[in-house]
C-alpha cells in the first residue's frame, strides 16, 4: 500500500489475506500524520494474461488485491471518518470499468 501524506510517499506492506494489517496500519497513519481525511484507492493490478491462459490462483488474487483489498482498507478508514462525522473514500477506475479488454479479465473484474 503507498501513502501520500502531503506530497510525502512512503510504501507500507499490507499483504494480508485475511485484513489483520490495516488497523494497525491505519492506526500508525494517524499517529504519525494525523487523521485520515481522504483515502484513495487505486491498486495496480494490471496482469496481462488471456483468460484460455489464467490461473484460477492468479486470478484469485488479482481479485484480492483489487476487490477484497478496497475493502479492507475502505472498511478501517470508514470506521474513523464515521466516529469524526467527516471524510471522503474513493476507489479510482480505469478504460476497464466501462469496457472489457483482450488479456485483461482478471483485471477487469476489479474496476
Amino acid at each position: 500500500m503507498q501513502v501520500h501524506i502531503n506530497h510525502l510517499e512512503s510504501t507500507l506492506d499490507t499483504d494480508d489475506g485475511d485484513g489483520g494489517a490495516q488497523p494497525a496500519l491505519v492506526e500508525r497513519v494517524e499517529r504519525e500524520h494525523g487523521a485520515i481525511e481522504v483515502l484513495v484507492f487505486n491498486i495496480g493490478a494490471n496482469v496481462p494474461c488471456s483468460i484460455l491462459e489464467e490461473t484460477p490462483r492468479k486470478y484469485f488474487k488479482i481479485w484480492e488485491m483489487a476487490c477484497f483489498g478496497g475493502f479492507l482498507n475502505a472498511r478501517e478508514v470508514a470506521l474513523r471518518m464515521v466516529g469524526r462525522g467527516r471524510g471522503t473514500i474513493l476507489f479510482t477506475g480505469a478504460t476497464a470499468s466501462l469496457r472489457g479488454s483482450t488479456n485483461f479479465a482478471a483485471f477487469e473484474i476489479g474496476r
